[in-house]
């Protein structure tokens, strides 16, 4: 890139909201889903890793990674072992940025995707809390009245593991409120900014 030196929040601006194309081009699979869990690009594992790609910026989780969350930046530099300008240099590369002129040059990326509404995105999240919860307590009123001694083996797993189900999807319901609330608070926040 001609020895110039990239400014970096120019290629981080240029990077918002494109992560999900970026990635990719680097060899980077990450789930397009922000609740699908898949395996780490970093460390493996079977279902360690989320990709929630927050405000645009490549945001990421992994259980098992130390740290354990970043932007897209981190991520490429983490999955690459690089340091962080030669990550913003790859970055700026697949945007086609010129380090001389900060401008775009070449094949550029799709637009970055339409905002999503986030009073609709806490409704649904809010109508999954729900149904989880409902379904969760119906497994677990059920179970109560479960004679133990009367089962075999196999009835016995059978019915610890839907108790076992209920109680996860009881703590999924909960991080799907938080997230609910989160995005209901974030959406009075730009509505109030926008006044």
């Amino acid at each position: 890139m001609n020895g110039a030196v990239l400014d970096a929040a120019t290629v981080r601006r240029a990077a918002q909201g494109r992560w999900q194309s970026i990635l990719p081009s680097l060899s980077i699979d990450v789930p397009n889903n922000p609740r699908k869990h898949a395996p780490c690009p970093t460390c493996g594992g079977k279902d360690r890793f989320r990709f929630d790609d927050r405000d645009g910026n490549g945001g990421w989780y992994c259980n098992q990674c130390d740290p354990h969350a970043g932007d897209g930046f981190a991520l490429v530099m983490k999955a690459q072992r690089l340091p962080f300008r030669e990550a913003l240099s790859i970055v700026a590369g697949i945007l086609g940025l010129d380090p001389t002129s900060q401008t775009r040059i070449q094949r550029p990326l799709p637009s970055p995707p339409v905002r999503v509404d986030r009073r609709a995105l806490a409704f649904r999240y809010e109508l999954a809390a729900l149904d989880l919860r409902l379904r969760a307590e119906r497994t677990i009123e059920a179970g109560k009245s479960v004679q133990v001694d009367a089962l075999n083996d196999c009835q016995l797993d059978r019915a610890m593991n839907a108790v076992a189900r209920a109680h996860d999807d009881m703590e999924r319901a909960e991080i799907f409120e938080q997230v609910a609330d989160g995005l209901m608070a974030k959406h009075h926040t730009n509505a109030r900014g926008a006044r």
